[in-house]
C-alpha cells in the first residue's frame, strides 16, 4: 500500500514538473518574437528612403484601382513618414490602399488611421511586420498623387494578378 502511494506521489511529482517546463517552453516561445530586433526594411526610415529612391517600380491597390508608380521626393512627402508613430497591436481596420514595393515587402494603409508593412523576406531572426499610428492625412495625400500621377492598370493585365499584393 505504502508503495502505491509513493509510486502515485512520484508520478504526480513528475507530471507537475512537465507541466512546469511545458509552461516555461510556450514562455520562451512567445517572448521570443518579442525579443527579436524590428527588420530595417519595416522601419518608417527604410519606408520613406523606398518611396522616395526605390528603382523598382511601386504598384498600388485602391478598391478595384490599380496604379503604377516610381519612387520620387514628392511621393515620400505624401506620407509624412517623420509623423508615424510604432504601435505594438494589430489594428483593425479595412486596407483602403495597399503598395507593393517588392514582391512580399507591402505597406497597407488602414481606414482606422493606421498602416502595416511586411516583409515576406526579412531575415529569420527578425520581426518582418511593423503597425504604425499615421496622421489622418496620409491616406487622402497617397491616393490623390496615385490617381493624378500614377499609370492605371487592369487586373490581369500583364502586371497587376490576383497575387500580386500578397503577403
Amino acid at each position: 500500500m505504502e508503495r502505491v502511494k509513493n509510486t502515485k506521489r512520484v508520478h504526480y511529482a513528475a507530471l507537475v514538473i512537465g507541466c512546469l517546463l511545458a509552461a516555461a517552453v510556450v514562455r520562451l516561445i512567445g517572448t521570443g518574437e518579442k525579443t527579436k530586433p524590428l527588420c530595417d526594411s519595416v522601419t518608417t526610415a527604410n519606408l520613406d528612403n523606398t518611396a522616395r529612391k526605390s528603382t523598382d517600380y511601386i504598384l498600388a491597390k485602391m478598391n478595384d484601382e490599380y496604379y503604377q508608380t516610381s519612387a520620387s521626393d514628392e511621393f515620400g512627402d505624401t506620407f509624412s513618414f517623420d509623423e508615424w508613430k510604432l504601435v505594438s497591436e494589430k489594428p483593425d481596420g479595412e486596407v483602403c490602399v495597399s503598395l507593393r514595393f517588392a514582391e512580399l515587402y507591402v505597406l497597407e494603409i488602414l481606414d482606422c488611421g493606421y498602416a502595416a508593412v511586411y516583409d515576406g523576406y526579412a531575415q529569420a531572426d527578425t520581426i518582418s511586420y511593423a503597425f504604425y499610428a499615421i496622421p489622418e492625412t496620409t491616406m487622402p495625400s497617397v491616393t490623390s498623387y496615385l490617381r493624378q500621377y500614377g499609370i492605371p492598370h487592369e487586373m490581369g493585365d500583364g502586371t497587376i494578378g490576383p497575387g500580386t499584393f500578397n503577403h
